[in-house]
């Protein structure tokens, strides 16, 4: 009977332990788009560019995004995620400004991606001369 409860104890702890990891390694990501630049839901690829934007594409800045994780990781992790929604908030682009790592309350080194949500005018020209991610 001892040895039983001690075991539910330890698969009990080893389950908590697991959802605690997986909670935490998600990252969320935080958008801030400006009322007069808010768009529908752009259906198509979200274009990214990284530092800066070529010369000949026409753009407006709708917004910006912090995409942060809690727990160890890749930036790659953190620019997918902010990518995924960004179409959601009505961004067919997005400016990568800064990436790197964060202390947190869970880690001495989160993966961070923050940058600009971008509303592209010449989509097809763009497209040729985006980041490969």
């Amino acid at each position: 009977m001892v040895k039983a409860k001690r075991k539910n104890m330890m698969i009990k702890s080893i389950l908590c332990v697991a959802l605690a990891v997986l909670v935490c390694s998600c990252s969320s990501t935080r958008y801030n788009v400006a009322p007069d630049q808010a768009r529908p839901s752009f259906s198509g690829e979200v274009l990214v560019f990284e530092k800066t934007i070529p010369e000949n594409i026409k753009y407006s800045v709708i917004g910006d995004f912090v995409s942060q994780s809690e727990w160890y990781g890749g930036t790659g992790e953190t620019a997918n995620s902010a990518v995924k929604e960004a179409a959601a908030k009505g961004a067919n682009g997005m400016l990568i400004e800064a990436q790197g790592h964060r202390v947190t309350g869970f880690s001495w080194a989160s993966p961070y991606t923050e940058g600009k949500l971008l509303w592209i005018d010449n989509y097809d020209v763009a497209r040729d001369q985006q980041v490969k991610k």
